[in-house]
Formats: structure tokens, C-alpha cells, sequence
């Protein structure tokens, strides 16, 4: 296919923000920072599944997340991430 420029891709919903090539790094750091408040044992499972849909089909992917899903079904994290949404907090995660 053709290269296509980022405002486009940030209206194809591709990616989720441009920015200026200067403020890169700083715009970087933040979402580093906003990632890093969430459950690694989460963040883990879907860098985990994003690796495995490089190397598998649409089938084989999708059935790897749901079983990392049904993984996660019985973390501390997921306990406390339903919990906190339902109570409208924000959540402690434990890592576990």
C-alpha cells in the first residue's frame, strides 16, 4: 500500500495522537508514566498478546488473548481494577 501521512492516520484512528517532533519525548514520558499506574500483570498480558499477533493469524490471536483474559480473571489486579470502577476510585494496584 501507499504511505499514508499521520494526520491521516490519527483520522483512521491508527494512532492515537501527533506531535510535534519536539515535543516527543516529553509527550512520551507522560504516557510512560500513565501506563506505569496500571497492573503490570495487565500491561504485561496485552504487550504479550500484541507480540503474539505479529507472528498468528486473526484465530490464533484472538483465542491466545481470550485464554490471557481468563488468565487475568483471577489476579488481586483484576479484583481491585472492577472494584475501584465500580466504586468509582481509582485503584491500588498490587502487581499480583
Amino acid at each position: 500500500g501507499e504511505p499514508i501521512t499521520p494526520q491521516e492516520a490519527l483520522k483512521f484512528k491508527l494512532v492515537s495522537a501527533v506531535v510535534p517532533h519536539e515535543k516527543l519525548m516529553e509527550v512520551s514520558l507522560k504516557l510512560a508514566q500513565q501506563i506505569g499506574k496500571l497492573s503490570m500483570v495487565a500491561t504485561s498480558a496485552a504487550k504479550q498478546a500484541v507480540n503474539h499477533s505479529q507472528e498468528s493469524g486473526l484465530e490464533q490471536g484472538t483465542n491466545y488473548e481470550k485464554a490471557l483474559f481468563h488468565m487475568l480473571t483471577g489476579t488481586k489486579d483484576m479484583k481491585i481494577g472492577v472494584e475501584a470502577f465500580l466504586g468509582k476510585q481509582k485503584p491500588k494496584f498490587v502487581h499480583s
